[in-house]
């Protein structure tokens, strides 16, 4: 259906980046096993902070989602997760 993304600087060294889709999944009604539905609105987003923290220093916080989606065997669950990284130039 739709992707966006917004980047925003609220100060010089903090960057903020947000990516989302929304998305219809189907499933024909030949490929279903179990009780599962034939259609489903699922999505993900990913959030990404950068810092640069001093000269040629960056830590990033990413958080990441992945909504339920529709597969023949039935739903798989929606997936969450944060990561956290460090990157310094020489």
């Amino acid at each position: 259906m739709g992707q966006k993304l917004f980047t925003y600087k609220p100060f010089n060294f903090w960057k903020i980046n947000l990516d989302a889709s929304i998305y219809e999944q189907r499933i024909e009604p030949s490929a279903k096993l179990q009780n599962a539905p034939e259609n489903l609105l699922s999505g993900y987003a990913k959030f990404i902070n950068n810092f640069d923290v001093w000269k040629n220093g960056r830590l990033q916080i990413t958080a990441n989602y992945t909504s339920p989606i529709v597969i023949p065997q039935g739903i798989k669950n929606e997936v969450y997760f944060i990561d956290l990284g460090f990157s310094k130039k020489s």
